[in-house]
């Protein structure tokens, strides 16, 4: 036998090795959790208090889109609550309508209702609803922005601090002195009266068109988001706060990845720590395509050299266990002359060997992935399904 073809042989046996199923990894099967015949997309899971979680979506609604969710506790759904206030939201995979929950068990609904203008075809305001009674009734939307030079917000996170009030980032057309192009990065946070406090704007020259993800990791967060550098470079950029946001670090670069791109990626990055900070993303720069993962230690001023995860992957997601991470995100692939996109698992050890999984069920077309820690030992994993005559939100319990 040549020695060429043990190479062959070896590559074969190892690459079957890394895409196997653990024992009673995945557990569960895909179930579909949206009703019958209405078009739903745009699944976005949260936090709530203990150890219940919202899957939120958007669906249509009498030509409208609106927000639906379900609550997810001891291993099961409760029935399905509609968002009224949310009635003509606009459904984006990339600005997707989220809920939030304080500390204190109020509902917090943020969502973006697109406003074109003669300046922006794009345009679209901001707005949030809140419920006291866990969803029994809602306040009448309000305007998240109120100063009249910001006529568009988009792309936005939320997440609960330590202190059980809700901190929120969007990009803002609104420029300053600082800024020649892109967007601005605004930050504000709510109070115990159930308003807003301390908006601010913490990072300039921001990629208008793709996600946000903010982090709340103990009493620190950690935010990141595409940046555009020298007109037209567009890679990840990282900035942080150790004090609820009353002040941030100046942004650092996550990658010189250099991606020289005269458009809108529409794909943001995603962050989660264990013992260290990571980041997972998708650029076309230095030459090839993919999605890549880099991490750093909080004393580190900077991320380690970044690492491939995918070549074909796109819209990615990173959840955080001890010594480990898993990422999801959709991938095309082709059969039979036919192309389909799957739902993968990338599990990112700290100091073993990596293992990638399918998650969504054979020759499907299924889309932008999220995924929630419901354990150490589980997660629960959401998103859009495109077969057949209606889009549909699918999920998956998972044992690891």
């Amino acid at each position: 036998m040549s020695y060429r073809i043990l190479l062959l042989i070896v590559f074969f046996i190892v690459s079957c090795k890394k895409q196997q199923k653990i024992k009673g990894f995945p557990a569960g099967i895909v179930q579909e959790i949206s009703s019958k015949g209405i078009d739903s997309e745009c699944a976005f899971l949260a936090e709530g208090i203990g150890d219940e979680h919202f899957l939120c979506w958007t669906e249509e609604s009498q030509g409208n889109s609106v927000l639906v969710y379900k609550k997810y506790k001891d291993n099961k759904f409760s029935n399905k609550i509609t968002v009224a206030p949310t009635i003509g939201l606009q459904s984006h995979h990339e600005s997707m309508a989220k809920i939030g929950v304080t500390k204190e068990g109020m509902l917090f609904c943020l969502f973006r209702i697109s406003r074109p203008s003669k300046a922006s075809k794009y345009a679209g305001a901001l707005y949030y609803t809140t419920s006291k009674d866990d969803g029994k009734t809602w306040t009448k939307k309000t305007k998240l922005v109120s100063e009249a030079n910001s006529s568009s917000q988009s792309f936005f996170d939320l997440e609960r601090l330590a202190s059980g009030e809700l901190a929120m980032i969007w990009l803002d057309n609104r420029f300053s002195t600082r800024e020649k192009e892109g967007s601005t990065l605004f930050f504000t946070r709510t109070d115990k009266a159930g308003g807003l406090a301390d908006e601010k704007p913490i990072a300039f020259n921001t990629c208008q068109c793709c996600r946000t993800d903010l982090l709340i990791d103990g009493q620190n967060i950690k935010i990141a988001f595409r940046n555009i550098i020298n007109q037209k470079i567009r890679d990840m950029f990282y900035i942080t706060s150790n004090n609820e946001g009353d002040s941030f670090t100046e942004p650092i670069r996550i990658s010189e990845d250099n991606w020289e791109i005269d458009g809108c990626p529409h794909t943001g990055p995603s962050l989660a720590s264990n013992t260290t900070t990571s980041a997972v993303w998708f650029t076309a720069g230095q030459g090839n395509k993919g999605l890549f993962f880099a991490t750093k230690n909080d004393f580190n001023s900077k991320f380690e050299k970044r690492i491939e995860i995918s070549e074909n992957g796109n819209h990615p997601q990173l959840v955080a266990l001890p010594n480990k991470y898993y990422v999801v995100y959709d991938e095309y692939y082709q059969k039979d002359n036919t192309t389909y996109q799957h739902i993968k698992l990338h599990k990112k050890n700290n100091f073993a060997t990596d293992y990638i999984f399918s998650l969504s069920n054979e020759e499907t077309m299924s889309t932008h992935p999220v995924v929630a820690k419901l354990s150490d030992s589980e997660l629960l994993v959401a998103w859009t399904n495109l077969d057949g005559d209606n889009k549909k939100i699918q999920v998956i319990r998972i044992k690891i």
